[in-house]
């Protein structure tokens, strides 16, 4: 037997989630809840006290700001802006760029809106249902 055999290897991706309002605070329980999606939340960027920030406070979760999230460096493999605001994903790209890191990923919001739809059957909130003959995705804004 050779020492691979019968053994589950896990790759794991470091991720931040920014926004923790309605969609972000639903994605964030999404992903505590399912260990086996190989996500690991390095911290929560929320200047705001929402559900999903207490949410995180109660799971241990590090609540961050962008300083210092962008100051962990490629200690972060993924970041899920989910703030819906565009000005925070040009800043997010731009101070990624000017700190030389080049191996975090920012996820487009057409990304984390596919992966909704792969995740759940569940509509992300304020989703609107788009039917087709097999499938229904759920179209929302962020």
């Amino acid at each position: 037997m050779s020492f691979a055999q019968g053994m589950v290897i896990v790759d794991y991706a470091n991720i931040v989630i920014i926004g923790l309002g309605n969609v972000g605070t639903s994605f964030l329980k999404r992903v505590i809840h399912c260990s086996d999606l190989g996500l690991r939340i390095v911290c929560v960027v929320e200047p705001n006290e929402t559900k999903g920030k207490k949410l995180a406070q109660n799971h241990a979760i590090a609540v961050a700001d962008l300083d210092d999230m962008i100051g962990f460096g490629v200690a972060v493999d993924l970041i899920f802006d989910l703030t819906g605001d565009k000005n925070v994903w040009h800043t997010l790209k731009s101070r990624l760029a000017d700190s030389g890191n080049q191996h975090t990923e920012l996820i487009s919001q057409r990304a984390i809106k596919a992966m909704w739809n792969i995740l759940t059957d569940e509509p992300a909130p304020g989703a609107s249902p788009s039917s087709t003959m097999h499938h229904t995705t759920y179209i929302f804004d962020l």
